[in-house]
């Protein structure tokens, strides 16, 4: 589809940089280490502390006047997405839907432009979330839902002047596609994020029973056609 070569892979460790740079000869990836000797999940707070560092990366990359879409590994693309994107460029933020209707801001799937508008949004943004895991002082430590980026994002978004689009759910749709069949009846995806799952080896299998698994047992990516079929 031509996508690999507008997408800049950040790993947080060795094994994933070279991991990625064997996939393809087109992906580009660069290494930010991240290490933590506590459980990395959504519930610890080492979590949170990863999803800081992710917050932060956007912050340069709009302060240095780069506009950034964001997304996450955990998707499913049958056709590329970033033209639609770019289609919305008057716009400050572009997300796709975060539920089973056309509403809400994804943390997986969001266009963030370089207007001083959505600088100025983002950096309290990150003060906000930064000040809230910094609160958290002790890693090991199982807890709840803390408020996220995107959550401080979506009440700002309340308050803010700024011009949102959000992305058709006929197209753009979160990972209750695997669980509503009414949501699959009304839609013709072009990405599917796969959320609404916790756990690795949870999405591989859910990829694999729905034909959405695309690497070999060798470590190659199947043919184009193959990804087609399963539309």
């Amino acid at each position: 589809m031509g996508v690999l070569p507008k997408i800049l892979f950040i790993a947080t460790d060795k094994a994933a940089l070279d991991g990625l740079s064997r996939l393809n000869p087109e992906v580009q990836v660069l290494l930010l280490p991240f290490e933590t000797l506590f459980k990395f999940s959504i519930r610890f707070v080492a979590y949170y502390r990863f999803i800081l560092l992710r917050t932060w990366v956007i912050l340069l990359l709009l302060q240095s006047d780069i506009p950034v879409t964001l997304i996450e590994s955990d998707a499913v693309w049958f056709d590329d997405a970033l033209p639609i994107i770019n289609s919305y460029a008057s716009y400050d933020i572009v997300s796709a839907p975060n539920g089973a209707t056309e509403r809400g801001i994804s943390g997986g799937f969001i266009y963030l432009s370089n207007t001083e508008t959505t600088k100025t949004l983002w950096l309290d943004v990150f003060r906000q979330f930064e000040d809230r895991v910094n609160a958290l002082n002790d890693e090991s430590r199982k807890m709840g839902y803390i408020v996220s980026e995107m959550k401080i994002l979506s009440k700002e978004l309340t308050t803010t002047d700024i011009r949102v689009k959000t992305l058709p759910i006929e197209n753009f749709v979160s990972g209750l596609w695997y669980k509503k069949p009414q949501l699959r009846d009304i839609t013709n995806p072009v990405v599917i994020q796969v959320n609404y799952i916790i756990g690795v080896d949870e999405k591989i299998k859910q990829a694999k029973r729905w034909g959405h698994w695309f690497l070999t047992d060798d470590g190659q990516c199947e043919e184009n056609n193959a990804i087609m079929k399963c539309q």
